[in-house]
């Protein structure tokens, strides 16, 4: 409870503005360190994942190189829905909000970035993952 006391600016247990704070939470899966512009993607353009970053089933190979783009930018627009929404019904200043994955990339669409490795690999690119607050 001391360190929660402390992350509030309050005395330990104490919130300093007698709210407790919200915390947001997103997690994605094996996204690569390199897929989002604000890690220096070319090929995917993440602006509302970006904006946070400096604001503090089967298918062919051919289809799945098509889709892995289009599904990171859908992220990137839930990501902006829900910092919209926390901007409407809740005091902003008073939530962090982390974007995060679970490892690094999976397949070959993924990029790892200028990191070794991939998903299962115990190099930096299989471990290190993107992660704004």
């Amino acid at each position: 409870m001391a360190g929660t006391g402390l992350l509030r600016g309050g005395e330990p247990g104490q919130p300093a503005s007698g709210k407790l704070p919200n915390f947001v939470v997103i997690f994605t899966d094996d996204q690569g360190y390199g897929d989002l512009s604000c890690f220096g993607s070319q090929l995917i353009y993440t602006p509302a994942i970006d904006k946070l970053a400096r604001e503090g089933n089967s298918v062919n190979y051919k289809a799945r190189q098509n889709l892995y783009p289009q599904a990171i930018s859908e992220i990137d627009w839930s990501v902006e829905q829900i910092i919209e929404a926390l901007k409407k019904h809740q005091p902003e200043e008073n939530t962090l909000v982390i974007f995060t994955s679970d490892n690094g990339p999976g397949s070959r669409l993924a990029n790892a970035g200028p990191l070794r490795g991939r998903k299962g690999s115990t190099f930096e690119g299989g471990m290190r993952v993107p992660a704004v607050a």
